[in-house]
This record gives C-alpha cells, structure tokens and sequence, in this order.
C-alpha cells in the first residue's frame, strides 16, 4: 500500500581530513621573538639657526650623499649680517696695522696698541659667527644614506633644533627584541640568529646578537640588540619583525606540532583530536587532553605532555569533529 514503505535512512558522509604525524622529541627548539628594526647609522637632522624655509630638496626614501644639499633656510639676514661683521672686521685690521706703526715710533702707548688687537680680534669672532650662521642657513647630508622621514614643507618657518629630517645611514640595521629571563641565560653576544621581516618580503635575514642588556625591563622581559650582518635597501626603520632563535630546552627533549592542531579549553587546558582504528583510508578520532608549553617557531607550539612521537592528530578542520566521529584521512 503506497504511504506504508518504511523511511530509507542514509548513512551521514565521512568527512575528510587532514592530518599530522608528531616528530620525534628535539633537545633544542626554534623560539621567535617580536621586535622591530632600528638604523645602526641613523640621526635625526635639524638647522643650527632658524627662518624660513626657501627650498626642499630632499624627499622621503630617497638616497643621498654625504655633502649634498638637503635644505635651504631664507638667508638674506644672515648675509646682511655678514657684511657688516666682514666691513667692520676690514676696518679693525686696518686700524691695528696704523697703531702698529705708530706703536713702533713711540708715537701710540701700549695701552692704545692692546685695545686695537683687542677691537681687532672682537671684530673677527663677530664675522666668523655671522659666516658660520650664514653657512648654517643650509642644511646637508652628515654621511651616505637615505632620508627616512621628512618633516618640514616649503615656506615653513622653522626654529634651531627642530628636527626637520630623519636619516638612515646605508651600513647594516640594528633588531632590538625582548626576551622571558627564562631563557636569558642562553642568548650571548656573538649568537647568530635569523630574522624574518614580513614588509621586506619574510625572507630569512641572518644576524648576531651585539649586545644583552644587563637588567629586565617591565614583566622581566630583557632586550636583546642583534645586528644584520648585511646592508639591505628593502629594510626601513621601525619595520617589525621576528627573531628566530635556536635554544636548548630546560627539561630535555620535547615534542612540538603546529598550533592549529591544538583547541584551548576551559580551566587552561588544551586538546587535539588523536587519529585512531584507521582501515582503508578511514579512521576515528578522539579527543586528547594536552599540556602545552612555550610558543616556538614557525607557528607551533611545545607539548609537555599528552603525546607521543609518531602519534597522528588533526592538523585542520580541529573545530568542525565530535568525539568518535569517523573520518576519511586525506593525502
């Protein structure tokens, strides 16, 4: 009788995953630690004397000389000034060579001689002042490099000592990163590390570690200063980064599996979905309670327990599986 058939019930798919095989332990691992470029050869430039500004000829990136010209401040003051200080200085020589000659006669005292030296002298410390402030009204490059910022527009008045441009010299960049003072004890001067900068295109850049500091800063993290141990014109100051550092651990050889295999749960702890009873491409999973340790490298994590070398896990889709579910193992 048609309505009376019983219902057909489809078996739900097996869903496919993907998964990952656990390495042997390692006694050493990768760590990375934030930190940001610095130039090594970096100052910032500003006028010795202030007024406005006439002409800019550097741009921000660009690369210049040592010697060439970068700015320009309206010096006609300051030649007025120069001028006159160069006039008065003529004058003053001029009037010591006369009393010089009279001194020599015994027709001029020797306190009429003093005071023209003295006059004479005071004149030339006012001309070398005036020329040096006329000189001053341009500004150039202190040594080879690239104008990292700019920050001054034409027509802007501008006092002494503002900063006006910021230079990054062309030798190699200095990378300053903080450290746990857990592993402090293992990074000294001369260790050789990589970095990896993402806006200069995340290649691997070799480095060595210059200097330690002495003492933590706040949450006993301690900074570490590495230099590059080469120039390379892709990087800028303030770029971010990391620092790859090789270390032994403290407690001997541990396991690591990327930090996606792993699901934070409540009170701490973590988990991963252990790949088990596997047949023709088939498996099942389930949940396995994990300690895990530091962040390392590269995007994993260190296990302290929970797991053995060998052992297989889900390394995607951790979030979308139930306890006991079976699943298809994808190549």
């Amino acid at each position: 009788m048609i309505g009376c058939q019983e219902p057909v019930v489809t078996a739900p798919p097996i869903r496919p995953v993907y998964t990952y095989t656990v390495p042997a332990a390692e006694a050493e691992i990768l760590r990375s630690f934030s930190g940001q470029l610095y130039a090594a050869q970096g100052t910032e430039l500003a006028f010795e004397v202030g007024g406005r500004i006439v002409e800019l000829v550097a741009t921000q990136g660009s690369r210049y000389e040592k010697g060439d010209v970068l700015a320009r401040i309206d010096n006609a003051d300051f030649l007025t000034r120069q001028n006159d200080a160069e006039a008065s200085f003529a004058q003053a020589t001029q009037e010591l060579r006369r009393v010089q000659r009279l001194y020599e006669s015994d027709n001029a005292s020797q306190s009429e001689l003093d005071a023209s030296v003295a006059k004479q002298i005071s004149n030339r410390a006012n001309f070398e002042l005036a020329k040096k402030q006329t000189d001053n009204a341009v500004l150039k490059m202190p040594y080879a490099g690239v104008i990292a910022d700019v920050e001054i527009d034409v027509q802007q008045v501008v006092t002494a000592g503002q900063t006006v441009f910021r230079v990054q010299g062309e030798g190699p960049m200095e990378f300053e990163f903080g450290v746990p003072s857990n592993v402090i004890t293992q990074i000294e001067p001369d260790l050789e590390i990589a970095l990896t900068i993402p806006d200069a295109g995340g290649a691997s850049i070799p480095a060595i570690v210059l200097k330690v500091a002495p003492s933590s800063e706040q949450n006993t993290t301690f900074m570490i200063t590495a230099i590059l141990e080469a120039s390379n014109s892709a990087l800028r100051q303030g770029m971010d980064g990391e620092a790859m550092v090789t270390l032994e651990s403290h407690t001997g050889p541990r396991l690591r599996v990327p930090l996606t295999c792993v699901i934070g749960a409540v009170g701490g702890q973590a988990y991963v979905w252990l790949i088990s009873n596997g047949d023709s491409g088939t498996a099942t999973v389930s949940r396995r309670t994990v300690e895990v340790g530091a962040l390392l490298a590269e995007g994993h994590v260190e296990v302290l327990s929970g797991l053995r070398a060998n052992e297989q896990i889900l390394s995607r889709g951790v979030h979308t599986v139930e306890e006991g579910m079976r699943v298809r193992l994808q190549d």
